[in-house]
């Protein structure tokens, strides 16, 4: 197609608009037919969106640090209901003296053990066994008596925090006593061993019940010293029954 402008044809490359179809003016606006813009959405809409994400992030970080301590709380409450039930009070189960003897100073009391009682003649060696009962000792108790015909008993107990710490304790004082004293037979219903204090005149045993060591010693006079060894084996008996 061609048109004149000033006597001058110029050729163009526009097609003629089809018959019926009208043909927008250059001052009409032009109307698109594309996909429409989404509304806008008001300021607080991002807002909300914003503190919704935070609160969720602060929710998510605060499980994260709470959980470690929630497991801790139920393990623990786990373990409880495993547990087994607690010692009654160790001063409790301590042996008794006979109703016609005189109460003396026992070798341990308030958690409080005099080694030099409770491993005499061994020199200072006993000693090196002081941290570890400071260390693993949970309680100690004890009872002490002199009965009528002069003989003096002494019946301590060390509770340890578990069975393998007093039996390792228990070699321990068993060391020290074979490395001064002779031994002496005696039954018993554990691993007994006893000792023969023949200066002192006094027998003296070591037995594990469990957690627990039991001590007793008994001196008395030269010529009773048989039925020393009975009275100990006796009272390790009844002390043992009580735990």
């Amino acid at each position: 197609m061609s048109r004149r402008c000033q006597d001058v044809w110029i050729a163009t490359t526009e097609e003629p608009a089809a018959a019926g179809t009208r043909v927008p003016t250059a001052a009409e606006p032009f109307i698109g037919h594309g996909r429409p813009h989404p509304p806008v959405k008001p300021w607080w809409h991002r807002l909300v969106l914003i503190v919704s994400f935070v609160a969720g992030g602060l929710a998510g970080l605060a499980f994260a640090l709470a959980s470690p301590f929630l497991s801790l709380i139920a393990l623990s409450a786990f373990q409880g209901d495993q547990m087994p039930e607690p010692r009654p009070d160790l001063g409790a189960l301590v042996v008794a003296g006979p109703a016609d003897s005189t109460p003396a100073v026992p070798v341990a009391t308030n958690d409080t053990v005099d080694f030099d009682r409770l491993l005499p003649g061994a020199d200072t060696q006993h000693l090196l066994l002081t941290p570890q009962v400071r260390a693993d000792l949970r309680h100690a108790a004890g009872a002490a008596w002199t009965q009528p015909d002069n003989t003096a008993v002494t019946v301590t107990l060390l509770e340890f925090e578990s069975a393998g710490v007093a039996a390792e304790f228990s070699r321990s004082c068993i060391e020290l006593q074979l490395a001064n004293h002779d031994t002496v037979t005696i039954g018993g219903d554990g691993p007994v061993r006893a000792f023969l204090e023949a200066e002192a005149h006094a027998i003296s045993a070591v037995e594990i019940a469990g957690e627990v060591l039991i001590f007793v010693r008994a001196v008395s006079p030269a010529d009773r010293l048989p039925d020393t060894v009975v009275a100990v084996e006796s009272l390790l008996r009844e002390q043992r029954a009580r735990l």
